[in-house]
């Protein structure tokens, strides 16, 4: 009888045994399987070192795919060959009207851009470093025939008079032309010139002149983008005095207005495509219809007071 029980309960237990195993070993639902897969991401050993392998290989190729990337980039840039190429200030500290040492620029992009014309002419004075070497008590320190640059630590204006002509330069380039007494960017300098150096800046400035300081001298570079800047100006300045003016002259007609702006808009446009003799053609014409549009902007009015000054 005991021998009978020992074997019940033997096979009981191996009953037991063969349950938990064909537990163990049944399938599982395919939702919890993959509940189970973005929940946990198991690795073995060989697996996650060929990972870890991988990761590092494909971090290295970024990198010196970057390295590789700087390198032809550079050597782009040194391939392109500018029409002109100007130094300004190569020795540092030696061109007392910059502060900082500057690098080649480019006066022009070869695709798009070309020199028209060219021109320099000595500096007198720079003020106010020169404010001491002064000899002269004109306004504004300009002596006969002199060419002379304000900075803005001058004061706000240049304190001219009339005898002479001025230009406003912003991060290089004319930006007004004036006659006297011009207030001074903070991103630039004016450039005034009285006699000689008057002549100069009627013969040689404009705007959209792109402006170098070498060696105590101004050189002055009409380009191509010269001629787009003054059209995009005057395109700008019609539009304003268009709108500011509009309350004031409530009967005036404009189509003549809107007719002529948008001939130039369309000339502009047509003067981005690149830097052939078309596209310089092309900016001039703006510059021209948006001169007319502008002289519309002021009505002729037949009960307005006129006068002559001789």
């Amino acid at each position: 009888m005991r021998g009978f029980n020992l074997i019940k309960i033997f096979f009981l237990l191996a009953l037991l045994t063969l349950n938990s195993v064909l537990a163990n070993s049944a399938p599982v639902d395919d939702k919890n399987l993959e509940k189970t897969i973005s929940d946990e991401k198991i690795y073995y050993p060989e697996q996650k070192k060929s990972d870890d392998l991988l990761y590092y290989a494909q971090k290295k190729s970024s990198e010196e795919e970057k390295v590789e990337l700087r390198k032809e980039e550079k050597i782009k840039v040194e391939n392109i060959k500018p029409t002109v190429n100007i130094v300004v200030n190569e020795k540092k500290q030696q061109n007392r009207f910059f502060k900082r040492e500057t690098k080649n620029i480019e006066v022009c992009d070869i695709k798009t851009d070309r020199i028209i014309s060219q021109s320099s002419i000595k500096i007198s004075a720079v003020y106010p470093e020169d404010i001491e070497k002064a000899t002269n008590t004109f306004p504004g320190y300009r002596g006969p025939n002199q060419l002379v640059i304000y900075k803005r630590d001058f004061g706000r204006t240049t304190g001219t008079n009339e005898f002479g002509k001025e230009a406003v330069v912003e991060d290089n380039v004319v930006v007004k032309l004036t006659g006297a007494n011009s207030t001074i960017p903070r991103n630039g300098f004016v450039i005034s010139g009285h006699g000689r150096g008057k002549k100069w800046i009627s013969d040689n400035l404009k705007i959209g002149t792109k402006i170098e300081i070498v060696d105590g001298a101004i050189k002055a570079y009409t380009t191509i983008d010269s001629y787009r800047f003054f059209a995009k100006h005057k395109i700008e300045e019609v539009q304003d005095v268009l709108i500011s003016t509009k309350s004031q002259y409530d009967m005036r007609d404009d189509k003549y207005i809107y007719y002529y702006l948008k001939k130039a808009k369309q000339q502009y446009k047509k003067s981005l495509k690149d830097a052939t003799d078309s596209s310089l053609e092309c900016a001039k014409e703006a510059i021209k219809n948006a001169t007319i549009a502008y002289r519309y902007t002021l009505p002729y009015l037949s009960d307005e007071l006129k006068g002559t000054w001789i």
